[in-house]
């Protein structure tokens, strides 16, 4: 994490993904109540992430946990901020 109180999350994505930009905008509102930082890799910069991710983008993972793909599951991420709350 960046700081004691941010969360910071990758959002595996690729250049015209019109998924990967819904959910990016969809995490928007969750900055009101929590800090966080999002890093864009585009995974077409790496071969290994290509193989891995092409066919399941957008992903956002977080500590190499995968929180979701395609689109935002608000309960899995709400769950995973409550859950690493207490550890910052």
């Amino acid at each position: 994490m960046a700081d004691k109180d941010t969360f910071t999350f990758q959002l595996l994505t690729r250049p015209g993904c019109h998924l990967c930009e819904k959910l990016l905008n969809d995490l928007v509102p969750w900055h009101d109540e929590y800090k966080l930082s999002i890093e864009l890799i585009d995974i077409s910069n790496s071969e290994q992430l290509t193989a891995e991710y092409a066919g399941r983008i957008p992903v956002l993972r977080s500590e190499n946990q995968i929180i979701c793909e395609y689109f935002l599951d608000e309960d899995r991420l709400k769950n995973y901020l409550e859950n690493h709350q207490n550890i910052n």
